[in-house]
């Protein structure tokens, strides 16, 4: 299921490195398998 697009996953990620540095990587793993 697409639930998000590439504008949105960026968006995502810059949220990501500001609020939490430490789930980077666990959060990237779950974007790219969507």
């Amino acid at each position: 299921m697409e639930l998000y697009t590439k504008e949105e996953k960026v968006k995502t990620i810059a949220e990501i490195l500001e609020r939490q540095p430490g789930a980077i990587r666990s959060r990237l793993n779950k974007l790219e398998l969507i």
